[in-house]
């Protein structure tokens, strides 16, 4: 068998683990929904998901502008997908591209919503 040399290159890398713990890292507050087991609602307008006992508690989609729509959650969704560094994410990219959606609160979406939805109007009584 040959022996390897490491070049600096690969010293870097295994110690990539130790240079990033030593650094401040930003945390970002994510909402995920609290319960799978309870009805989860998508915002129709961004796709966010959210139980209803939290759709009640924000009023609003956390995700949309408050001007944008009046969005509405429904419970006709197929697929999640978590997106924790929307500024990062191809996830988010994809979804700006092909669905035309902007993310900025990390969290659960959607993959698809049916046209065809029901909005759940008790959500934000």
């Amino acid at each position: 068998m040959a022996d390897f040399d490491y070049d600096e290159e690969e010293q870097d890398f295994e110690n990539y683990d130790e240079d990033v713990y030593n650094e401040n890292i930003e945390v970002k507050k994510i909402i995920p929904p609290n319960d799978f087991k309870r009805k989860l609602l998508a915002c129709t307008n961004c796709y966010f998901i959210l139980t209803q006992e939290q759709w009640r508690d924000y009023q609003n989609c956390p995700n949309c502008d408050v001007s944008s729509n009046n969005p509405k959650p429904t419970a006709k969704f197929t697929g999640i997908t978590c997106i924790t560094d929307p500024a990062k994410s191809w996830q988010t990219n994809r979804m700006r591209i092909v669905k035309r959606k902007d993310v900025k609160v990390p969290g659960a979406y959607a993959v698809n919503i049916n046209e065809d939805y029901d909005y759940q109007q008790d959500t934000f009584e």
